[in-house]
C-alpha cells in the first residue's frame, strides 16, 4: 500500500467453494419445492371444478322439477301447447285445441275470429295515441291478452286490463329479467331466441320459446325498398349470396326478416311460439300439425338459430 493509506480490510469473509456449492444447492430445493406446490394447487383446482360440475348436474333434476305444470287439457290431450301469431286472419289454422292461443294485429281485432285470441301488439310505436285507441278497441271487442314487444307497451296495456304476455323481441335472457316481469304483472314470456337448448330457464310465470318462423334480422323506419309508392312492391330483398329475405310492412314500421324459418321442435317448455308471415293457410296447418305430432319437416331449408350453440 502507499505511505500513508491503511491497507484493504474486507467487511466480510469471502465464500469458499465449498460454501457457494452449498449455497446453490439450497437454491435448487427451494425452486424444486415451490414447483412440486404449484402442482398440487393446480391438482387441487381441478379437483374443484370437477366437484362443482358434479353437483350442478345433480341439481338439474331438481330445477327441472320445479317448472310451471302444463294445463288440464294440455296434459289430456298429450299435445304441447301453441301460441301462434298470424299476419292476418286468413292464415287460420283449423286444427288448434282451445288451448292454444292465436295473436293477430290490431287491426284485425274488430270481430275476433275466436275466443282465445291475444292483441299482438307493433314492436315499433310510430303513433302512440293511434296505438293507444286501437288497444281500446280490442279491448271493447272482448280481447283479454295483450303481447308486448317492447317496454313502452307495458303502461298502456296495464291501463287498459289486458293480461300480459312477454313476447321474443323484450330479450328475457335470465331469471332477473324474468322475475322482474313477473312483478310487473305478466303471466306469460317467450325467452330470448338468443338462449341455447343449456341456457333456457323457468321461474313463477309460463315460459316458451321461438320455436317456428322467421325471425326478424332487423327493424327498419325507412323501407329498403320503397321509392315513391308501394306498387309492385316485391316484398324481398337479396344479399350478395342471393339469398332471399322477406320484407313485411306494417303500422308505421317494416321489418327484414330472415332467409330461413327457425324450427325448433322442443317439447319440454309450458309452450312453443310460433310465427307466420309469409305462410299460406295451408302451410300453417301443417307447420301446426307437424309440431303437435313433434315432427321435424325434412323438405324445405330451416335453421335452428342460436339454439344449439347460443350466443357466448
Amino acid at each position: 500500500s502507499a505511505p500513508g493509506t491503511k491497507p484493504f480490510a474486507p467487511t466480510a469473509k469471502l465464500k469458499t467453494t465449498a460454501e457457494a456449492k452449498e449455497t446453490a444447492d439450497g437454491a435448487k430445493e427451494t425452486i424444486i419445492r415451490g414447483q412440486e406446490a404449484a402442482a398440487e394447487d393446480q391438482e387441487a383446482a381441478k379437483t374443484t371444478i370437477i366437484t362443482t360440475g358434479a353437483q350442478k348436474s345433480a341439481d338439474g333434476p331438481k330445477e327441472a322439477a320445479t317448472r310451471p305444470q302444463k294445463s288440464a287439457e294440455a296434459e289430456r290431450s298429450g299435445e304441447l301447447k301453441l301460441i301462434i301469431k298470424l299476419r292476418d286472419p286468413s292464415q287460420m289454422p283449423d286444427n288448434l285445441n282451445e288451448d292454444d292461443m292465436v295473436c293477430l294485429p290490431l287491426k284485425y281485432l274488430d270481430r275476433p275470429p275466436r275466443a282465445n285470441t291475444a292483441a299482438y301488439l307493433p314492436r315499433g310505436i310510430a303513433d302512440e295515441r293511434k296505438l293507444i285507441k286501437d288497444m281500446e278497441r280490442a279491448k271493447e271487442s272482448g280481447i283479454d291478452w295483450a303481447v308486448c314487444g317492447n317496454l313502452g307497451h307495458i303502461k298502456p296495456a296495464k291501463q287498459l286490463g289486458f293480461r300480459l304476455i312477454a313476447g321474443f323481441s323484450m330479450n328475457i335472457y335470465n331469471s332477473l329479467c324474468l322475475g322482474a316481469l313477473e312483478k310487473s304483472g305478466f303471466e306469460r314470456a317467450v325467452l330470448s331466441p338468443e338462449l341455447s337448448n343449456k341456457e333456457l330457464f323457468s321461474g313463477g310465470i309460463e315460459t316458451g320459446i321461438f320455436a317456428y318462423g322467421r325471425l326478424p334480422l332487423m327493424l327498419c323506419r325507412n323501407c329498403p325498398i320503397k321509392r315513391s309508392d308501394c306498387s309492385g312492391c316485391r316484398h324481398t330483398i337479396k344479399d350478395r349470396l342471393s339469398k332471399t329475405f322477406p320484407v313485411v310492412c306494417q303500422d308505421g314500421f317494416c321489418e327484414i326478416l330472415n332467409s330461413s324459418p327457425t324450427f325448433i321442435a322442443h317439447p319440454g317448455d309450458d309452450f312453443c311460439f310460433l310465427s307466420f308471415e309469409t305462410e299460406t293457410r295451408e302451410e300453417v296447418n301443417s307447420i301446426v300439425s307437424n309440431f303437435k305430432k313433434g315432427i321435424v319437416p325434412k323438405n324445405g331449408k330451416f335453421t335452428s338459430a342460436l339454439y344449439r350453440n347460443g350466443v357466448l
